[in-house]
């Protein structure tokens, strides 16, 4: 667990492979050294990873090698809402990002720390099967003539 600004450029490297070779595998597409670079050096998450004092960055090590993270920021309102959650598909067959959330809560429950986590929006099948529900996002655009 990171708590606070995240300043080690390795491990940022490292999640930043993991996320991009998920996102490519889910869409099909080929690997792209510029989406690598961009979401590494470009992403408004990645900046606020590194800047935000109210950061946390989980991971799980599966044999010395990372298997799933997330990253996201604690609210006002005793939440954390994670944006960003991504597994190494090398290690589908143990459901790594499952057994993240569970030591997610395992840790919040000894360390006495915000209660409430936000997967953030999206269908993917994990978010259901742990209790998510789907609904709608609005938005609104107000301006003046």
């Amino acid at each position: 667990v990171w708590k606070g600004p995240l300043n080690n450029g390795e491990f940022l490297k490292d999640i930043t492979e993991i996320y991009v070779k998920r996102e490519l595998e889910r869409t099909h597409k080929k690997f792209v050294f510029i989406h690598k670079i961009k979401n590494r050096y470009f992403s408004a998450l990645t900046w606020a990873t590194e800047n935000m004092k109210n950061h946390y960055t989980f991971a799980i090590y599966i044999n010395g090698k990372i298997a799933a993270f997330t990253t996201g920021f604690a609210t006002n309102f005793d939440e954390i809402i994670f944006p960003r959650l991504a597994i190494d598909s090398n290690f589908n067959y143990l459901s790594p990002g499952k057994l993240l959330i569970n030591e997610m809560v395992h840790w919040r429950q000894i360390n006495n720390q915000p209660y409430n986590f936000d997967l953030s929006r999206g269908t993917e099948r994990y978010k259901f099967e742990m209790g998510g529900i789907k609904h709608l996002n609005y938005r609104f655009i107000i301006s003046h003539k």
